[in-house]
């Protein structure tokens, strides 16, 4: 997994799994959304106004994503 956080977006993108091509994608709400591949697993996170903090809850690899995400604040 790789997290990538655009300051100027004020958003973040974590990569799950990288070789399984895009299928669709899930708005859990406004600021996170969920990506899934042609397989149906999640390969990627897209969160939108980080500097408002992240909710991880109901999030895959929630614990993880916590981790990372409290060492780019």
């Amino acid at each position: 997994m790789r997290l990538d956080h655009d300051q100027r977006a004020d958003a973040v993108y974590v990569t799950m799994l990288p070789d399984i091509a895009w299928d669709h994608q899930v708005r859990l709400d406004p600021r996170r959304i969920v990506d899934y591949g042609i397989d149906g697993r999640v390969i990627g996170i897209e969160l939108l106004g980080v500097h408002l903090g992240v909710d991880v809850e109901g999030l895959p690899n929630a614990t993880w994503l916590a981790k990372e995400l409290g060492k780019h604040e």
